[in-house]
């Protein structure tokens, strides 16, 4: 179980994207900020790049690495993709120690027009009382 944020209620959709790419968003969470780079659990100090991302291209002027050794860029990225899992790691007791205490409730229908999906399968919504 791992926490989520709904940013939309249609396959791809983001309501916090405006149709030309910007936004006013405040914050803008970890997950989307470790992109192209993600660690990969291998049991090694493994990082993958997602070739497909936008902001990557083989023809940057930017090295990841230079004379053998990870340049500053990749050393920040790096960085921050080991702080990003020491919070994640910190948050499962969190997501745990709600669903041991029964604040977790199964999510409802959600209502598009006159179509009625369930967007929710097997996921669950945080309750303000116990015992939902």
């Amino acid at each position: 179980m791992a926490p989520v944020a709904l940013l939309g209620l249609r396959n791809e959709e983001n309501l916090f994207i405006a149709e030309d790419g910007s936004t006013d968003a405040h914050y803008i969470p970890a997950f989307a900020r470790r992109c192209p780079f993600e660690l990969a659990e291998t049991g090694e100090r493994v990082i993958r790049i997602d070739a497909s991302f936008a902001g990557f291209s083989c023809d940057a002027s930017e090295a990841l690495f230079e004379n053998g050794e990870a340049t500053p860029i990749l050393t920040q990225a790096i960085e921050f993709l080991e702080e990003y899992q020491k919070q994640y790691i910190r948050t499962e007791p969190c997501v745990n120690a709600f669903a041991t205490m029964i604040f977790l409730c199964h999510c409802l229908p959600i209502s598009i027009g006159q179509m009625v999906k369930n967007a929710c399968l097997q996921a669950y919504c945080l309750s303000m009382k116990k015992g939902c």
